[in-house]
């Protein structure tokens, strides 16, 4: 299954965020 770039974005942005809050 191939994600649209819109979408790999978004959760891409919302691992970062994850990661980040856990810092």
């Amino acid at each position: 299954v191939k994600l649209s770039l819109k979408q790999s974005f978004q959760l891409n942005s919302r691992l970062i965020l994850l990661l980040a809050s856990k810092q």
